[in-house]
């Protein structure tokens, strides 16, 4: 899930935990994700959004004030 005030959540820890080790190991990281799971909040903080780049089906203005935004 992607939100402006929370920035990338996830369901559980090892998901959250995953996620942190594969940025912390990486010179640029990518998330995929559609664009329905904007604006919503799951239960763990993964990552900040400056620490991604986004892959989407849309791109969101606000969003992308956050981080970068790659659409089709």
């Amino acid at each position: 899930m992607i939100n402006p005030k929370f920035g990338v959540t996830t369901p559980n820890l090892a998901e959250a935990a995953k996620k942190q080790l594969v940025v912390e190991h990486s010179k640029q990281s990518f998330l995929l994700c559609d664009s329905n799971k904007f604006y919503k909040v799951s239960n763990v903080k993964a990552l900040d959004l400056k620490d991604v780049s986004i892959i989407s089906d849309k791109i969101d203005e606000n969003l992308g004030k956050l981080t970068k935004l790659i659409s089709k």
